[in-house]
């Protein structure tokens, strides 16, 4: 997961996606990679990222796994 390579001040970041809980990182987003395969980023990594890149507020739409 790259936001750091994109320019800008951003708000507000929307994620409608999937999600998942797993007994070591607990919650996981799950994108997918250049080749079409699973990658998921725990909510640790995720806020790290969003907190580097200052964005504000993150809203999570209906994730499902």
């Amino acid at each position: 997961m790259t936001l750091t390579n994109v320019e800008g001040f951003y708000h507000i970041v929307h994620f409608d996606g999937h999600g998942n809980f797993d007994s070591e990182t607990q919650g996981v987003l799950v994108f997918e990679d250049e080749q079409g395969n699973e990658q998921a980023v725990s909510a640790r990594e995720i806020a790290q990222y969003l907190t580097d890149c200052r964005v504000p507020i993150f809203v999570l739409i209906g994730l499902t796994h």
